[in-house]
């Protein structure tokens, strides 16, 4: 009832709330759906997810394998650059000299020898003398050379050959051994050969530093008795191989066609395209 006719009272609320609740809500009365069965995945839906996986992966391997070794070879293509920029400063510092190349059996003497070029340009590239890592004696001191510093090769170094069998060495680069023109092998003790950087006649041609396939510190085509040389033709993707020039540049060739010695004498000329020239000096 209302009032004073203002409206229904207080009372009447309390009664409509308790009479609804009595009746119940409308959704009270809803019928409740059922939920559908969930079906489990079978056997053969798991077999061949895993088979496509495995098609998926076996495709990506190749592509990714291919990949990490095309980024090994730029990184000894870098390397080799600042090895280059190495040459140049020594240059600079000595008239335009290079360091020298030295050949002989592994021990002391050639580890440490005085003017060679693995134990001259290190410094320049902020990494320690060869024959302070490297004596010749015993095994190198703490495991080598750091695999940051650029005197390892990463291509090397994936197929666990950074030390030589004996551990006592680790060339991954070697020098021109005939850069000189002389046509022979300069061994600890011999006068010093260095030569003018300035005075090589076609330096775009004629490689200063490039890739053993030995651990030694020198790089020949072949020997005038001809018998193979020691350059490392299978060490990157396509069988290519890195070479530093004279003249500072860094090219990637094609590694059978390197050694095509076509004067076995010296000065020793190597063909590649462009003709390649190993012993520089006429």
């Amino acid at each position: 009832m209302a009032r004073d006719g203002k409206g229904p009272s207080p009372w009447w609320f309390i009664w409509h709330a308790d009479h609804e609740a009595d009746q119940g809500s409308p959704d009270m009365h809803r019928p409740v759906p059922r939920r559908a069965a969930r079906r489990g995945v079978t056997l053969v839906e798991v077999l061949v997810a895993l088979a496509i996986v495995s098609v998926l992966v076996s495709l990506a391997l190749p592509a990714v394998r291919g990949a990490r070794d095309q980024s090994r070879a730029l990184h000894c293509v870098a390397g080799l650059r600042q090895w280059g920029v190495a040459f140049l400063s020594y240059a600079l510092e000595y008239d335009g000299h290079l360091p020298r190349v030295v050949a002989g059996a592994p021990g002391p003497a050639r580890n440490r020898a005085a003017g060679a070029w693995y134990n001259e340009l290190p410094p320049y590239v902020g990494a320690p003398r060869y024959g302070r890592i490297y004596d010749g004696s015993d095994e190198p001191e703490h495991g080598g050379y750091r695999e940051s510093w650029i005197w390892y090769c990463p291509s090397l170094i994936a197929v666990d050959r950074k030390h030589s069998a004996s551990r006592r060495n680790a060339f991954h680069y070697a020098m021109n051994n005939v850069v000189d023109g002389s046509g022979s092998f300069p061994y600890p003790g011999d006068p010093p050969a260095h030569v003018r950087a300035d005075t090589i006649p076609r330096a775009m041609s004629t490689p200063l530093l490039t890739e053993p396939q030995v651990n030694v510190p020198y790089a020949q085509p072949n020997n005038p008795a001809g018998s193979g040389g020691n350059l490392a033709r299978d060490r990157h993707p396509d069988a290519t191989i890195n070479l530093l020039f004279a003249d500072g540049q860094v090219r990637r060739l094609r590694g059978p066609g390197v050694a095509d010695v076509t004067t076995v004498a010296s000065p020793w000329y190597a063909r590649h395209d462009p003709t390649l020239i190993w012993g520089p000096f006429e």
